[in-house]
């Protein structure tokens, strides 16, 4: 078994940040603590290949990595941990992508973080379409989504008359 190792993703940071301040999607954001993480090896999914995830940590591991580790009581100022998500990209596809790609990336996974609510959002044909919206169709995936709508259309288009 191969050991998984994990680093400071600075280059996916200064993306991710620049888009947090830039688009009105992500207003909000600003307030949460979003760590972005190069994985080494793949991400495994369902059947498929992930190019990167986020997740938000769950309360124990949330309250120790605050500035200034746990509160030292339970009406302390850091007894409520402010949320703390992780997107996780994997190297390889990293890597390989160029900068339009990596922000359509950065994008799409910021995308899954509510603003308003601070869970995370499962994947939606809006999310993507915001994303692919922005961007084009930034990956393999979307590029036959478009294919097909444009086949859908061609075969549907009524007779001019």
């Amino acid at each position: 078994m191969t050991d998984v190792k994990f680093w400071h993703a600075k280059d996916a940071e200064t993306i991710g940040r620049a888009l947090i301040a830039d688009c009105k999607e992500f207003e909000g954001l600003e307030l949460f603590d979003i760590r972005f993480v190069h994985r080494s090896g793949t991400l495994a999914g369902e059947g498929c290949k992930v190019l990167a995830n986020c997740r938000r940590l769950p309360g124990l591991p949330s309250a120790l990595t605050q500035p200034g580790g746990l509160a030292e009581t339970p009406d302390g100022p850091r007894a409520k941990p402010i949320p703390v998500y992780v997107i996780q990209i994997a190297e390889e596809v990293w890597s390989y992508a160029d900068d339009a790609r990596r922000t359509a990336l950065i994008h799409h996974e910021l995308s899954h973080i509510s603003p308003v609510t601070g869970k995370i959002r499962v994947h939606t044909a809006e999310d993507f379409a915001s994303t692919a919206y922005r961007y084009g169709a930034w990956q393999a995936g979307l590029e036959q989504v478009v294919r097909a709508v444009q086949l859908h259309d061609d075969e549907h288009r009524p007779e001019a008359t």
